[in-house]
């Protein structure tokens, strides 16, 4: 499973060489834009980031003007996130590049069993029944689309 992984995360610098955003930073920007105005607690159960690496990324790409943070009207202690015009740019952008890298990451499985294989990911990635990473329905992975031949980019 870790060296799965990491051949995903190796793929994917690979394929988005120069776009500014690491592997989680990406995951992030998806779910963000898949849920705009999340609480950061949303975000954590929905990326499987931890809650301090989230918020740390958070602010990095807050000060990046990517993320655009503000207090939650209903509960004055929650953060919510949406992306600005510049991030959702930047994810618009990088989006073909991920999807190449899961394409490649998917390449030795046979595509009538691609959807499958995501869909066991999906089940171990949500065990505790939490949403997990499971409430994006593979957008944070972006593997749902490779295996679809089908982009997650934002529109504009």
């Amino acid at each position: 499973m870790r060296r799965g992984h990491q051949r995903a995360v190796d793929l994917f610098v690979q394929a988005t060489r120069g776009q500014g955003l690491t592997h989680q930073q990406f995951t992030l920007l998806q779910a963000v834009a898949a849920g705009q105005g999340l609480s950061q607690t949303a975000l954590v159960h929905m990326t499987g980031i931890d809650r301090s690496t989230l918020t740390d990324m958070i602010g990095r790409l807050v000060d990046r003007g990517v993320l655009k943070r503000s207090r939650a009207e209903d509960d004055r202690r929650a953060n919510l996130i949406v992306l600005t015009e510049k991030g959702r740019q930047l994810l618009n952008q990088t989006t073909p590049a991920a999807l190449e890298a899961d394409r490649a990451f998917l390449e030795p499985i046979p595509p009538e069993r691609r959807e499958e294989l995501i869909a066991l990911l999906q089940r171990l990635a949500d065990v505790d029944g939490d949403g997990g990473a499971d409430g994006l329905d593979g957008a944070a992975s972006g593997l749902n689309g490779a295996a679809q031949g089908t982009s997650t980019a934002v529109p504009a």
